[in-house]
């Protein structure tokens, strides 16, 4: 038995064998319930897929190390359609220390250099001693839609040498068009 400060600010009796077991919990935090060493880390990455609609551009997925000790992890992007990488994300690399996260901001470039359509993509995040974490990414490049005020015919009338039409883009991605005269007048 030993006397200790008790809360109500006199004096307990506890015994000793209780007070070093306290001492040691309070020491090890991180430490593996059964052994008492320090816990390994463990790599965990939330969300495991992320969607990017046609007008998005930027998410994140947050990485992290739900064990003990640190975890020095890296990322890997696979996202590539016809010659063009169009997903970025930052950092590339990184260290966690015991039950800490770190978000990565997942960024969707170069998307107008694509056709319109669904494209997939994967991002790995590999830490030493750990099994690799994946998340799928998909993402959309929007069909343009080609519209002219007027839409019909023009009309230049009795008075009339020049008329204006207006061509613009009502969906989404890049438009690209041409036109043609029907004659030399």
């Amino acid at each position: 038995m030993g006397i200790y400060p008790s809360t109500n600010g006199g004096w307990a009796y506890f015994p000793t064998f209780l007070v070093q077991a306290l001492l040691v919990v309070s020491i090890c935090y991180g430490c593996s319930p059964s052994t008492g060493e320090e816990a390994p880390p463990v790599l965990e990455i939330e969300p495991e897929g992320l969607d990017f609609p046609d007008g998005e551009s930027s998410r994140f997925v947050e990485v992290r190390n739900s064990g003990g000790g640190s975890l020095t992890f890296t990322v890997k992007v696979s996202a590539q359609s016809d010659d063009v990488n169009w997903l970025n994300v930052e950092p590339e690399a990184a260290t966690l220390g015991s039950g800490s996260g770190k978000g990565l901001l997942v960024t969707v470039i170069n998307r107008d250099k694509l056709l319109p359509g669904s494209y997939l993509g994967e991002i790995t995040v590999e830490a030493e001693g750990q099994e690799s974490r994946k998340a799928a990414v998909t993402m959309v490049v929007g069909q343009p839609v080609l519209e002219t005020n007027p839409d019909t015919t023009i009309n230049f009338g009795l008075n009339s040498n020049s008329e204006t039409v207006q061509i613009s883009n009502a969906g989404k991605g890049k438009l690209k068009f041409s036109y043609s005269l029907p004659g030399d007048w």
